[in-house]
């Protein structure tokens, strides 16, 4: 199954605090792909094929759905997120104020890859 497949992969990706969101994304689809192409070529005890192979759609969203479960858990049970910090902590943010002279006020917020901008 899905579950038995890929349980320990996405809880040791999502624990290796190295990551960053991209890398650690990358590593997920990554595993996903791996382990969708096990299910598909897996045979039964007596070494014939199912009847047709695993939905992708359904192996997906069951492979995410985990992922999630997996991310709750380890904020619960261990107290850290997925990047190292702690439940109560909160990522840097930058502002920069008057970024456009000729506005009657302008900044801009970073906070890891999102951006925003205020005019």
């Amino acid at each position: 199954t899905v579950t038995s497949e890929c349980r320990e992969g996405i809880r040791s990706i999502l624990s290796d605090f190295s990551h960053k969101k991209l890398s650690r994304d990358s590593a997920l689809r990554t595993l996903l792909s791996t382990a969708s192409e096990k299910l598909s070529l897996r045979r039964d005890s007596d070494g014939s094929r199912p009847p047709s192979p695993p939905n992708s759609s359904l192996v997906t969203s069951t492979f995410w759905s985990l992922c999630g479960q997996q991310l709750q858990s380890l904020a619960l049970d261990g107290g850290l997120r997925c990047d190292g910090r702690g439940l109560d902590g909160l990522r840097p943010i930058s502002c920069e104020v008057d970024l456009l002279p000729t506005l009657h006020g302008s900044a801009l917020f970073k906070r890891g890859r999102l951006r925003c901008s205020v005019l």
